[in-house]
């Protein structure tokens, strides 16, 4: 069974800010375990805020993770703390 870990990016439209004429968004990401064919086999953690701009982030952030065993797995999270996930 082939498994990828993915960031899922989550784009919400919150409203219009009428004065600047532009779209609200708020942007999140969550890290995901999928199969070979794309399909989300397990939420792993998230979602974390993120600041897509060209001042500052303007490429996906690094998936820290680690395979334990062939059933487990590790994600660090934002706040630098490692989690345990069985598969």
């Amino acid at each position: 069974m082939s498994r990828h870990l993915h960031l899922r990016s989550k784009r919400p439209f919150l409203g219009r800010n009428n004065l600047l004429d532009i779209k609200v968004k708020s942007y999140k990401y969550d890290v995901v375990l999928l199969d070979k064919n794309g399909e989300v086999l397990k939420y792993l953690s998230g979602p974390f805020p993120v600041s897509f701009s060209k001042e500052k982030l303007r490429k996906p952030p690094a998936i820290e993770a680690k395979w334990i065993s062939p059933q487990l797995i590790t994600v660090r999270n934002p706040g630098k703390k490692w989690e345990v996930f069985k598969i």
